[in-house]
């Protein structure tokens, strides 16, 4: 089982479980958790296992969770409160234990500490929390950690061989308006998080060279899933829409 081999990781795992004047527009078009809650409605199943790959302040999280925990499954949470290199929120590692400590105060209060049998933390990087998560585990899996280029691009391709056969592998901050794309965007864009200009240019490019535009299945709050296959001759996944027939 997962949760017992994440369970021998004491030191990563952090005590969830089983405890476990100012005018302001925001973009409600933006918000993750709206695309999110209908992937889980479209593709979510009983004891599911779902993980976020960065969870900021953990918004989503306490969006999504619920409606994980309705399903008798596990939700895995991937974030390690450091901010994001050359973007917003910024890095700074100072404030890793006032943003750890924040989240499970909301874990272990909001929704009646309902969640705390549900939620799972690890507290790393999402490139070192691969070593803790066995492949061919998760169900969904949503991306949204670091957006530069070569980030996406790894986190993508290590957590595909961690999503299940037809499983969902799902992203944030890819609109359809400007969908993924192989060289649409300069390439001096693809080192920040977001580009003044071009936004998350990077998540663009790594989403159209690894997946493919047309594997991609777009859903509200800039949100993107594709399909999981593991039968490439090579052991390599590929991927499909969504909403293709289930081989």
């Amino acid at each position: 089982m997962l949760v017992t081999y994440l369970l021998l990781i004491p030191s990563i795992i952090i005590d969830i479980l089983p405890i476990i004047k100012v005018d302001i527009i925001i973009d409600m078009s933006n918000i993750p958790a709206t695309g999110v809650s209908e992937i889980v409605s479209d593709y979510g199943t009983n004891k599911l296992t779902l993980a976020e790959i960065g969870i900021y302040k953990g918004d989503t999280t306490m969006k999504i969770a619920p409606m994980v925990r309705e399903l008798g499954g596990k939700y895995i949470c991937v974030e390690w409160f450091k901010g994001n290199i050359n973007s917003f929120p910024n890095y700074n590692p100072d404030q890793h234990n006032s943003n750890l400590q924040a989240f499970t105060k909301r874990i272990k209060t909001e929704h009646g500490g309902s969640l705390k049998k549900t939620v799972m933390l690890l507290d790393t990087s999402s490139i070192d929390a691969c070593s803790y998560i066995d492949n061919e585990t998760i169900d969904i899996c949503f991306i949204d950690a670091d957006h530069r280029y070569m980030a996406v691009l790894c986190d993508i391709i290590q957590y595909s061989f961690k999503v299940k056969h037809n499983g969902i592998l799902c992203g944030h901050d890819l609109a359809e308006s400007g969908s993924a794309g192989v060289d649409t965007y300069p390439r001096e864009c693809f080192h920040t998080d977001c580009h003044p200009k071009w936004g998350h240019a990077g998540v663009a490019q790594a989403v159209g060279e690894v997946i493919g535009n047309e594997n991609v299945k777009y859903y509200p709050g800039h949100c993107w899933a594709t399909r999981v296959k593991h039968k490439d001759v090579l052991g390599q996944p590929t991927y499909a829409n969504p909403d293709a027939p289930v081989e």
